[in-house]
């Protein structure tokens, strides 16, 4: 079982890795480690988990944009702009209660996705009495869809085409 957690480990890994290289290409930065992503964004990281590597990823939201978003995505929004100015004053860390404001696992995301790896659904939204996208059926019958899968499987041959080696 141990093995089995390590090749899993290297596999998302290397998926990072390669997706680090392809947002380098167009120009983004990617924090590696809780450490340097705490570091860039002045906050202290929980000693258990400064060891962990991962992908930071930046916030999605609805197409709505008087969708109201919760305080710690709009200090997510404002800190690049601020950055400077904070440097000399350096504030305690904010401690924010997301127990109760988070709707959507893209509240608490800084996630900064490649656009060519985005694949919106239209056709539902979250927390909709009219069309609720809350069972595998529904993400079934979107994926039979032509248009659907034409779209998914050219994001797809994109990076495909791009690899060396395919695993």
């Amino acid at each position: 079982m141990e093995n089995d957690h390590r090749e899993y480990e290297n596999i998302i890994r290397k998926q990072v890795q390669a997706a680090r290289l392809e947002a380098e290409k167009d120009g983004v930065v990617v924090p590696l480690t809780l450490e340097d992503y705490c570091i860039k964004t002045k906050v202290k990281p929980p000693e258990h988990l400064i060891q962990t590597s991962f992908l930071v990823l930046s916030y999605v939201g609805k197409n709505d944009d008087n969708a109201e978003k919760n305080e710690f995505v709009n200090d997510l929004e404002n800190e690049g702009n601020s950055m400077e100015t904070e440097l000399a004053a350096s504030p305690l860390p904010k401690v924010y209660n997301l127990d109760n404001v988070v709707k959507v696992w893209a509240d608490y995301l800084q996630t900064r996705y490649h656009p060519r790896t985005m694949s919106i659904i239209n056709e539902y939204e979250h927390d909709s009495d009219a069309k609720p996208f809350d069972v595998f059926n529904c993400g079934s019958n979107i994926w039979k869809t032509e248009q659907f899968q034409e779209d998914f499987i050219d994001r797809i041959r994109i990076y495909v085409e791009e690899c060396d080696n395919m695993q």
